[in-house]
């Protein structure tokens, strides 16, 4: 990956619009962050994988709502520092449209959508 004036010109400016440099950080896959990723496939019509990197070992909650914040599913497990994923299938749980699911490990808090399809 590369930033390039091809379509736009490759330029920032402050709020004085004097120039500022424009510069590309890549991130690796730091294990030093909590982060919660978008469920794929999405939409879904009968599985999709959430996946969520973890600062450290330790236990999470992932919670799956309505779109109105009825909990639908909740999943508790001791999970590893890095990356994790936890696989959901459509027959788990009788929703289709709009869900909400949310991370939550050692007081941080992650929040995401998804839609699941017919099937």
């Amino acid at each position: 990956m590369r930033i390039s004036s091809d379509v736009t010109k490759a330029e920032a400016y402050t709020g004085d619009f004097d120039d500022i440099n424009v510069e590309l950080i890549i991130r690796n896959n730091s294990v030093n962050v909590f982060a919660l990723d978008q469920n794929t496939p999405n939409p879904f019509a009968s599985m999709t994988t959430i996946s969520f990197t973890l600062s450290e070992d330790a236990e999470a909650t992932m919670t799956i709502f309505d779109i109105t914040g009825r909990i639908i599913k909740t999943i508790k497990g001791q999970y590893v520092k890095g990356r994790n994923e936890i696989v959901l299938s459509a027959e788990e749980f009788n929703e289709q449209g709009v869900m909400i699911y949310e991370l939550e490990s050692k007081g941080q808090k992650a929040t995401k959508k998804m839609i699941q399809l017919h099937q």
